[in-house]
This record gives C-alpha cells, structure tokens and sequence, in this order.
C-alpha cells in the first residue's frame, strides 16, 4: 500500500533519484485529476500530463530552429508530421531496412572521433525524404564505461555532470536523503535475542544475524542486552549497530543502546513519575533532574484546639521523629523546687549566717538536655499560700545559675522556680 502524503513534498532543490511515474494500463478516465498530474500509460510507452480538462502527450512535438536560438523561424512538428534528414559536409544519413526501417543513422566522414560543430541554418534539399518516429532510446553500449555510474557504487561521491545514474543509485540516494543512514530491522527479544519481526526474524541477534553499520532494532520484550545485567532494556528502547559484523561474531559493544526514557524514576534514575507540584495537606512537592523534594508547609495544615497527642520534629541526631507533648517541652520549660533542707543532684544550698543570705547553685548541665543557665527566663514564685510571685539576686554564669535570698526566707516556704529556655 502507497504513503499517502496530504501535503506537498519539498526537497529543498535535491535531486528527485530512483524514480518511478505511475504506470498506467491505458488513459485514466473517470476520476478526479489536478493541473500536472503525470502518468505512464504502459500500453502505448507514452508519458502523459493532465492539463486541467484532458491528458496530453509528453514530448508530442518538437521545434526546429533555423536560424539559431535567438532567431524566430521556427517549425514545429507534431507527431506524425515528416522530417527530412539529409547529408552534409562530412556527414551523411543512411535508413535501416527490414525491421530496422525506422533506424536512421548519422555518419561522418570526417576522423573517427572528430568533433564536428553544426553552424549556421541548417537546411534540406533535393530528392531523399523520409519519414521518421523519434524515439526515446539511450544506447548505453555508446557510452564510455568510465562515465557510467553502475548501481553498486556510490552516487553521491560520483554524481557529475557528465555520468549517468543507474535507477539503482539514485533509489539508494533517495533513501539516504529522506531516511539517512539508519535502517531499521525490526523488533527483538531483549531477554533472548530472538528477533521478532523484519527481514532477520526469527534468528537470534545476539548469534545468527549479521549486521550493518546503521542497522537498528526495537526492545519489544524486555530483558538483559546480551545477557549482560548492567544493561537492561526495556520496552521502546533502541539498538544500532555501530560495525559492519558477520554473523556469530556479533557482540553488545558493536551496538550503541538507546534509552527509551519510559522507566519508573528511582532514586538514582530520572523516569515517569508523578510531577505534580501542587500542595496537598501541608505538602509542597518540588522536582529537580527527576527529583523530588518535600516541604511541610504548617500554614496549609488544619488547625486543632485539641491537646496534641504527638508532635513532629528532631531529635539531637538530626532524626525526624514524633514526640509527646512533655517529651517536645522537656528542654524548654521547668519547674525546680527550692526546699530550706539539702539538696544533691545538681543543686546544692548554703546559708551565711554572717550576711543573712541563701545560697543556691543550681548546674544546668544537669538539666533541660544540659542547656546554658545564660539561655535561661526565670520567674520565682512562692510554693505556698497565694503562690505570689517573688524576686530574688540572680547570677548566671556558663552551666551555672546562683539564686541569692535574703535571711532564711526559704525556710518558712519552699521556693519554686519557673524556667524558660529562651535560647
């Protein structure tokens, strides 16, 4: 079955090769034709063009000119009209006979070879007229053979002005002009070699089948090129040979893999994925090189008046994890408790009698995750009674944190302290 083009065809001033018009039983009749269609009518060998209302002979007529190509005294023959060819100056015109009747052969007396230069009107005269068919006949045996190009050699590198291309050649022209260099194979089983369409199926790329620089084939089942686990191939994918290799020498390194790029994406491999980077609960979905990267957007996630049961965050690990709420506050907020008895693990009491004064030193390294008592709010408030808040010297120094009461006020009530890691 034809291509059928719906548009027309540019070459962009390249050689149309190899060729073939329509060929044609007899004239068509009864069908839709356009201004230029062309025709081969195979029965009566006649090239014919449609011109707009019926189908005309190509080449039908000529013109001859008597007076050179600037001159106007012209004579145009149409078919069947008759031509008469007469001898001249070191030229002489001899008719075949028999079946060669309609052969007419120009002679020349003149050196063999001779280049003779026509000149001047050319004219007829006296007895001898014949009647002639002209026919469109190339005799190739005429030619030099080195001016012929033949269809095994390259037309591209031998095309001038002076050759003649085979059909051959210019088919193989226009196939590179219009294809390149590529040609495809068919598909084939990537798991085991087998060829699964075109002219080579069913043998086994990866043994029986001979290759051609510019072969190609398509992955059609999936599977390890010539069984080698590093280079999987799937469905889509491409092959091309980059050597011209007899079959059963073949190997994987004379081809160069094409990646269809159908595949899943990895974390190391760019493929189909979902690329949607709308947010959805809270998530910002960004892509970069086939990447994904996830952002909790907090302004996007429903607010709750419930008391949170886990919260989301880092530990000192840098590990994301969920936390209770104590767990989350535990090294922001503390209540201490300040008694008039010893206290150890940390926290150590000492009373000047002398100044009247209370000492307290409290070592934050052993509290709040070891935080700095310089990062540290405090409020004081009494244990006892309205728990009025009350105010006392503070020193903070490094890990350390004295609170100075004055006489034993915190003999009569225990003193709590209210702590905020304001770092």
């Amino acid at each position: 079955m034809a291509i059928n083009f719906l548009n027309s065809i540019d070459l962009n001033q390249n050689q149309l090769q190899n060729a073939v018009i329509q060929n044609v039983g007899s004239t068509p009749s009864g069908g839709t034709y356009v201004l230029g269609q062309a025709a081969y009518n195979t029965s009566s060998k006649d090239l014919i063009i449609y011109d707009g209302s019926t189908w005309e002979q190509v080449g039908g007529s000529f013109t001859l000119r008597a007076d050179g190509p600037s001159g106007a005294n012209t004579f145009v023959v149409s078919p069947g009209s008759t031509v008469d060819l007469t001898g001249g100056t070191n030229m002489s015109v001899a008719r075949g006979s028999g079946a060669n009747s309609n052969v007419f052969t120009i002679n020349t007396t003149a050196t063999p070879d001779q280049t003779i230069e026509l000149t001047g009107a050319v004219t007829g005269s006296g007895t001898g007229t014949f009647t002639t068919t002209l026919q469109a006949v190339v005799d190739a045996t005429k030619f030099v053979a080195s001016a012929l190009t033949k269809s095994a050699e390259d037309f591209v590198e031998n095309a001038t002005d002076t050759q003649i291309p085979t059909t051959k050649s210019v088919y193989n022209y226009v196939n590179l002009a219009l294809t390149g260099t590529l040609v495809f194979k068919g598909g084939f089983n990537a798991n085991t070699g087998i060829v699964t369409s075109g002219p080579n199926a069913p043998d086994n790329l990866y043994g029986d089948v001979a290759i051609t620089a510019g072969d190609y084939y398509i992955v059609t089942v999936p599977g390890n090129f010539f069984s080698d686990s590093n280079l999987p191939l799937t469905v889509g994918d491409q092959v091309i040979a980059d050597n011209t290799v007899a079959s059963g020498s073949v190997a994987k390194t004379d081809f160069t893999i094409v990646q269809a790029d159908r595949d899943l994406a990895t974390l190391t491999t760019v493929g189909i994925g979902n690329v949607n980077a709308s947010a959805t609960s809270g998530i910002d979905v960004s892509y970069s090189s086939g990447t994904a990267s996830l952002v909790i957007d907090v302004d996007e996630v429903t607010a709750s008046t419930d008391t949170p049961k886990k919260i989301l965050g880092t530990d000192q690990n840098d590990n994301t994890k969920t936390f209770t709420e104590a767990e989350f506050f535990q090294h922001r907020f503390l209540k201490l408790v300040l008694t008039d008895t010893d206290i150890t693990g940390g926290i150590s009491r000492q009373y000047d009698s002398g100044t009247g004064i209370t000492d307290f030193e409290i070592d934050f390294s052993n509290f709040m995750g070891g935080v700095s008592a310089e990062d540290l709010s405090v409020e004081i408030v009494r244990n006892s009674g309205d728990r009025d808040t009350v105010y006392a010297e503070l020193k903070r120094v490094g890990d350390i944190m004295n609170v100075y009461f004055s006489g034993a006020e915190v003999t009569n009530s225990a003193m709590l302290l209210m702590l905020t890691n304001v770092d």
